[in-house]
């Protein structure tokens, strides 16, 4: 998928809820378990008012991980977060795959873009492949990145 095929896909808030529901289409968790992610989410955004950190800064995958779900289907999969980042890459149309941090090139990842702005859009650039850059995404739907 190229950048303009992407930047033309609706633009996306990663919530607890948002997440909640992914798992919910994809049949991994339960009703009773997906408003248990929704309560989490209004009270985050609850503390955040009352905290100088923002709720947009607060990781959404690791708020629904940390609540230990598992499977609806009674398979005992435990809900972690590779589970959470498939099912977002699969949502937006995108590759998803593991990175290895011990193969990560910092010179590489310094040289093409900005400190600030990637930990902004919370992005690390991979390798340029066949003349484009190749980075890895917390949110495919950041059209600012």
């Amino acid at each position: 998928m190229t950048v303009s095929e992407i930047g033309k896909r609706k633009s996306v808030e990663l919530t607890p809820t948002f997440i909640g529901e992914l798992l919910a289409a994809a049949g991994f968790i339960d009703d009773a378990q997906k408003s248990e992610i929704e309560t989490v989410d209004r009270q985050r955004k609850i503390q955040a008012r009352s905290r100088s950190r923002s709720y947009e800064s607060a990781s959404p995958v690791k708020a629904v991980v940390a609540l230990n779900l598992t499977d609806a289907s009674g398979q005992g999969l435990r809900i972690d977060d590779y589970l959470v980042a498939r099912l977002i890459a699969e949502e937006a149309g995108v590759p998803f795959f593991k990175i290895d941090t011990m193969k990560l090139d910092i010179d590489f990842i310094e040289a093409k873009v900005s400190r600030p702005f990637a930990k902004k859009h919370l992005m690390i650039p991979l390798q340029v492949r066949n003349g484009r850059l190749v980075v890895a995404v917390v949110n495919p739907f950041d059209h600012a990145a």
